[in-house]
């Protein structure tokens, strides 16, 4: 079995866990990330391919099924560099992208409209994890190194994403993206309408 088809039927296998043990799913967070540059095509398995089970599965199979109310909701985990390159982690970046285009093709009325399902995305900022605790192998550069370590050690960043998702939960129109980090307020990232931008033409 391929490391897709695995990852699918555990998806599965965990929606169905769910189902029996509490018989309704409303909330689905939909995570699943490593930050391994160095081994590209595992982190694109992971970070992209994963997010896309948990959205098949939850928007087409489970959440409109079994859910309590009239309506349910996603939540897809991006990053900040889901919205900003950084340099030394290009493939984590794309990634992190793709979650907010999924969210935001998904996030249409078209959908929810059939199924009742609101997706929304959040980027957190720095937040310590084991995703980032460990840096070896993972192109980081020593500068980044020592920056990261030393951010870690003030404590900023550690519990106020999950006070921020609660608000995002609860009131986050479908189709909409949020920003969480350095400890603040989250709040709405719209990237811009392609049809109302100023337009910068490549010279002749």
């Amino acid at each position: 079995m391929s490391f897709m088809e695995k990852n699918y039927v555990e998806s599965n296998d965990a929606f169905k866990k769910t189902i029996e043990q509490f018989r309704n799913i409303d909330i689905l967070i939909n995570n699943a990330g490593i930050m391994h540059d160095a081994k590209y095509e595992l982190e694109v398995a992971v970070n992209l391919n994963s997010v896309l089970h948990g959205m098949i599965l939850g928007l087409d199979k489970y959440l409109p099924k079994y859910k309590q109310t009239s309506e349910a909701v996603i939540v897809n985990i991006s990053s900040i560099c889901g919205v900003q390159g950084f340099s030394n982690i290009p493939v984590y970046c794309a990634t992190k992208w793709a979650v907010l285009g999924l969210t935001k093709s998904w996030g249409q009325p078209f959908h929810y409209e059939r199924t009742n399902v609101r997706v929304v995305v959040i980027h957190p900022g720095l937040t310590q994890t084991p995703l980032i605790e460990n840096f070896n192998g993972k192109l980081w550069g020593n500068r980044m190194k020592l920056f990261l370590s030393k951010l870690l050690k003030t404590g900023l960043f550690k519990n106020h994403v999950a006070k921020e998702l609660v608000k995002v939960i609860r009131c986050a129109p479908n189709g909409t993206a949020w920003i969480i980090e350095g400890g603040e307020r989250g709040y709405e990232y719209s990237p811009p309408d392609r049809t109302t931008i100023v337009r910068k033409y490549i010279p002749e």
